[in-house]
């Protein structure tokens, strides 16, 4: 025996209504990247995945956590993985890796990293320092700032600074510390403007003049340099901010 049900037609509205709302947010939920829904433990296991395909290195993850992909009073624009990463190839520094889709025209969740700062940086700073002290005849040292930039193609753990410069790749900020000597803007805009066809992507060059006792603090306790800087303002001598001028 069946028995038949009735609705009225206010019922039969408020059904449907229900039931539509629903069935779309199904569909939102489908559509929704299930990266965004990962735990911490499956975005780490992809990730230790991602690296053992590009590098020999051995690695560490530190942390992992989920950042908006705008910053301000109302971040808005979706969210990536971010996740600070230790190798066994460099101990002593960390190297960030990401998982999402701001930074790709595709709008594609994909892997990036920055190891590539740590790969070349030695490379780069010892590049800048050589140019640096021909220029201003004084003993210098850099540090390389690198941003956070997509590998560009072919390019890898094997490749050099200068492979990574002709492919299209990054390092555009530089800070060359100046031993005992009080930066003036004339020369280090002329030192700025002559690099660039060695480093094409250069953006800034920040020159801190420090005096000897910096530089001598520096190589017996392996100070970092921005610790010094940022904490003895007794050891400053000046700073200079430079922009490459293209002619």
């Amino acid at each position: 025996m069946f028995t038949k049900i009735y609705f009225c037609s206010g019922i039969k509205y408020a059904l449907t209504i229900a039931l539509t709302s629903a069935l779309l947010l199904s569909l939102c939920g489908c559509q929704k990247s299930s990266a965004e829904n990962w735990s911490a433990k499956e975005v780490q296991q992809q990730a230790f995945e991602y690296l053992a395909s590009r590098y020999s290195a051995e690695f560490t993850i530190l942390n992992c956590y989920t950042k908006a992909n705008s910053s301000g009073p109302i971040p808005g624009g979706g969210v990536h993985w971010e996740l600070i990463v230790k190798s066994d190839q460099f101990p002593e520094d960390n190297f960030f890796v990401y998982y999402g889709r701001e930074k790709n025209e595709d709008g594609e969740w994909h892997w990036t990293d920055n190891y590539y700062s740590l790969i070349f940086c030695d490379e780069a700073n010892s590049k800048i320092k050589t140019l640096a002290e021909q220029f201003f005849g004084v003993d210098c040292l850099v540090e390389s700032l690198w941003g956070i930039n997509l590998w560009p193609e072919n390019i890898g753990e094997n490749s050099t600074f200068k492979d990574w410069l002709n492919a299209g790749g990054k390092c555009p900020t530089f800070v060359i510390y100046l031993e005992d000597t009080i930066p003036e803007e004339t020369l280090c805009q002329e030192f700025t403007n002559s690099i660039l066809s060695e480093i094409p992507t250069l953006k800034f060059i920040f020159f801190h003049g420090m005096t000897a006792d910096a530089f001598y603090e520096i190589s017996t306790n392996n100070e970092a340099m921005a610790d010094l800087w940022n904490n003895h303002p007794e050891w400053r001598l000046g700073i200079v901010s430079c922009s490459p001028i293209v002619p």
